[in-house]
Formats: structure tokens, C-alpha cells, sequence
């Protein structure tokens, strides 16, 4: 049986995560079901009395060629291992696009398993680059004007003028940094800004502190400088800090020796292609030549 999932699933749910997505963080899957869980907003498979399969359902406000477009974007995808090769996430998958399609015209995910899921029509729209930065190359920066006291307007100024030079993209408000913060203090993660000499924002950076060094998830900055000194304060005493930028950053040119790896971030399905090119005055066919007939670099990335 197919149906939404309420609030009293949500712990069934949850174990459900934990089981199937080995990948996912257990912090970001209790914030997620914690504070950003809504009835309605996934639908279940229940198979002998349990929960055997799981799609969640977000919306967003994003930024596509100067439109604001509400679109949705799916997440804890997941059937336990017992319950797979049954058509049972097909079938789910299909409600799910068909309730997506009268609703959006745009529906994304993350592309953790691209193959997986273009059957249903989704394609890889974003790519991300991982950089590693060595502490030698940053010896001549330093923490001064680097601080973790931080404030929701000043992440949300800082993020638009950033995306400005990109396109299809969240368009973050007070609300969704608020958000941001609260779910970095649950998972212990950092947030720290750069202020020039003037007290003026430039720049912040979300980081983890793992076990096997440290890794910038975001970093939004200015110019050279601001990215310098915030990788300088998230570095600390280590000897190399990992930093995920867009496809379209090009860090090599700054650190000469690190060399990028590319990888898959975001997978997007048109849900109504002759929609599509009626708003945006266009003639594409597919996913593919939707990107090339962009002005600018994506920027979209997130992971809900």
C-alpha cells in the first residue's frame, strides 16, 4: 500500500534511512525529520505491516534565467534491502513524478546514483569540483577579520551578491540561513565569516571537522583574499583542508598544485517540456541543450 507518511512515521522512517542510506550523516537525517519534516510532503510503501520504501518531497523558490519558479526536490530515497527488485520504489516513483508534474515544472535530487534514476527522465544538471589546499600554500594569510559570530542577513546578502555571476539557484532568504545555522549547530559543524578592515562582510565558509582532516561543504566569497583567509581559520594546525566549489571555480588558478576531482551533484527532470519552452521562450528537446542555452555556470548543490 502506497500513502503520505504523518508524524507518527517518522521514527519508522528514520530507521529506514539509517538502514538504506549508509552514506547519508545520522545528524542531517534526525535534523531532517526533526525540523524539516512536513505531512504530506512524502510518500511510503508499506508492505507485512512496515514501512518498506520512502521518497520525501521538498519545495524551493529557485532563480532560473531571472524567474523565480517554485520547483520541488526529492530526497530520502530509500527501500530496504529485504524489499528491493519488486517494483516497489518504481511504483512509488511514478506517484511521485505524476504528483511533482502537477505541481512543477522543475523537479531535482541529488545525483548519488545518476543511472538509477534516469529511466524516470531525471539528468545530471550539476557537477562539483573537490579541491585539496595545503596549509604552506596560505602561510601568508591569517584569522584576522575571520569570526564564527555570525548572522543570518549577513550569510543571505553575501550568498545573492555571489550568485549573481551564476544561474539555477536557490533563492536563499533570512529563513533558509536561519535554517542553515540551526542544522550546523546540530551537526557540529562551523560557520565562520570574513570581514575586511572596515567591519564589511566578504566571504563565509561551512566546515566539518572529521576524523580524517577537515572539509569546506560551502564557501562563498568575494575575491581572492576573502577565500584565502577563510580557508586559513578553517584549516587551523592541519596540513590540508578539502574544499567543494562549483564546476565553474577554478581554485588551480590560485593553488597551483591541487588538482580537482569532478564528480555528479544534481540531477533534474522538465516536467512539462512544452511548459518549459513557452516561459523561457526556447526549443529545447532534453536536459542537455537546457544547459547549453544558459548564460551562466549552475550554482544549485544542495542535498534537500
Amino acid at each position: 500500500m502506497i500513502r503520505y507518511a504523518s508524524e507518527k512515521d517518522c521514527d519508522e522512517l528514520l530507521k529506514l534511512c539509517l538502514i538504506s542510506l549508509p552514506m547519508k550523516e545520522r545528524p542531517f537525517l534526525e535534523f531532517y525529520f526533526k525540523q524539516l519534516f512536513q505531512e504530506g510532503n512524502a510518500l511510503i510503501s508499506e508492505m507485512d505491516n512496515k514501512l518498506v520504501s520512502q521518497i520525501h518531497i521538498q519545495k524551493h523558490i529557485l532563480k532560473l534565467k531571472e524567474k523565480r519558479l517554485e520547483v520541488s526536490y526529492l530526497l530520502g530515497i530509500a527501500t530496504h534491502y529485504d524489499y528491493r527488485k519488486r517494483g516497489i520504489m518504481r511504483d512509488l516513483m511514478e506517484m511521485v513524478i505524476d504528483d511533482c508534474s502537477n505541481n512543477h515544472l522543475l523537479t531535482f535530487m541529488e545525483a548519488s546514483n545518476p543511472r538509477l534514476f534516469e529511466r524516470y527522465g531525471f539528468e545530471v544538471i550539476s557537477h562539483r569540483k573537490r579541491y585539496t589546499i595545503y596549509a604552506k600554500d596560505l602561510l601568508k594569510y591569517s584569522n584576522q577579520g575571520v569570526s564564527e559570530a555570525v548572522h543570518p542577513e549577513e550569510l543571505k546578502e553575501l550568498y545573492r551578491s555571489f550568485a549573481a555571476h551564476f544561474d539555477c539557484y536557490y533563492d536563499r532568504d533570512e529563513a533558509y540561513y536561519r535554517e542553515f545555522m540551526n542544522f550546523a549547530k546540530e551537526k557540529k559543524s562551523h560557520i565562520c565569516v570574513y570581514r575586511d578592515n572596515e567591519g564589511i562582510p566578504r566571504g563565509y565558509a561551512l566546515y566539518d571537522e572529521l576524523d580524517e582532516g577537515i572539509e569546506v561543504k560551502e564557501i562563498i566569497y568575494e575575491d581572492r583574499r576573502s577565500l584565502c583567509h577563510l580557508l586559513k581559520y578553517a584549516i587551523g594546525y592541519n596540513p590540508f583542508i578539502s574544499v567543494e566549489v562549483s564546476q565553474a571555480e577554478r581554485l588551480e588558478k590560485i593553488f597551483k598544485m591541487s588538482v580537482p576531482r569532478s564528480f555528479h551533484s544534481v540531477m533534474v527532470r522538465i516536467n512539462d517540456l512544452k511548459l518549459f519552452n513557452k516561459l523561457f521562450n526556447s526549443n529545447v528537446k532534453n536536459t542537455k541543450e537546457f544547459i547549453e542555452q544558459l548564460d551562466k555556470a549552475i550554482l544549485i548543490h544542495e542535498k534537500y
